[in-house]
Formats: C-alpha cells, structure tokens, sequence
C-alpha cells in the first residue's frame, strides 16, 4: 500500500461514515455469530485496512490461523468491475461476487454462515463515481463534509438493521462473510 494513502486511511478511519460503519456491521454481526457459537477460539477480521479494527476488538483476535470451529469474518470488495484508483493503489487486486467468495472459502475449509453484501443504498452513487472516475483520481478516503457523512452513516444504519433481522442485500459495494472453519479443513 503506498505511504500517502496508508496515513489517509488511519487519518480518518474513526471519523469517516464508511469505517464507522463497516465496524459496527463487524461487530453486529460478531456478536451474532457467537452467539449461535460454541466456538471459544479465536475471531479473525479479514479486510482490516490499516488495522484500525484489530485494535477496537483487541489484541486477542490478531492470530495468523485458525482452529476448526473458529469464527472468521470478511470484508471484501465487490465486483471486480468496480475496480478502482483506490484499489490500484492500496494494491487491492481483486474484488468479489457473493458467489465467488463462497467458493473460495468452502474451498478453502469454511463454511459459511452468513453473506451480505453493503454499501448497497449508496450503491448507484458509488457506480456513477465509478464511471466518471480518472486513473488517477483522488481517494474516496478522506473527511466528508457533516450533513455528508451523516446522510450516508445513515444509509448504511438501515442496511445494518436489514442485515440484522436476517436479510441478505442483493448487491453493493462491499461484501461481508461470517465463516466457520470447518473441522475437517486442511492445516496449512
């Protein structure tokens, strides 16, 4: 990940509408899945950016593997045609449907107990930007304007609710998978 866009992140990461929301979806959808758990192992956060959710769970989530009957949750970005700068230059080379991460994962050990995709209000702006973007146009990180971010925080409040009574959102920007590792899945 280059530098510059390394502190971007971390420079705004508690105040910006998408981190604040991605991490209450995390932590909802943690605690529903543990819940419904008899795992006691460790919990991994993979998508963590600059580490900013590691550190609000705490040091004991941050373990390289996972035992079976662990709990690991993703938070992928959808749809590789959504490619973006912002990807380019964190190095995010890839970009998920629901299905192709529930393949790599079953594939790979996990079953998964729940998908959604979010970011899905905000979806049709996000494709618009998308569109009219430049190769070497500016971060989407960086502070928004108040009523901006609270409009948006907004949006992304009424996915949760929607995620939280059970509803899997048909599209969006982003992609979030709560996936057990399976006990027969390989070491390694």
């Amino acid at each position: 990940m280059e530098r510059v866009e390394y502190e971007r992140m971390h420079a705004v990461e508690d105040r910006m509408w998408w981190y604040r929301g991605l991490r209450t979806l995390v932590a909802e959808a943690l605690v529903r899945a543990l819940s419904r758990s008899h795992s006691t192992g460790p919990v991994l956060d993979a998508g963590c950016g600059t580490g900013g959710m590691l550190l609000k769970l705490g040091p004991s989530v941050a373990h390289r593997c996972l035992r079976p009957g662990a709990i690991a949750i993703f938070n992928l970005p959808a749809y590789g045609w959504l490619l973006s700068a912002h990807d380019r230059r964190v190095h995010n080379v890839r970009r998920f449907t629901g299905r192709q991460a529930r393949a790599l994962l079953t594939g790979n050990g996990f079953r998964v107990l729940r998908s959604s995709y979010w970011n899905t209000l905000l979806f049709p702006l996000m494709l618009i930007h998308r569109l009219l973007e430049r190769d070497d146009a500016e971060s989407d990180v960086r502070d928004y304007p108040r009523w901006l971010d609270a409009l948006f925080s907004m949006a992304l409040a009424v996915e949760r609710l929607a995620i939280g009574a059970g509803i899997s959102l048909p599209f969006g920007g982003s992609l979030i998978v709560v996936a057990t590792r399976d006990g027969t899945a390989l070491d390694g």
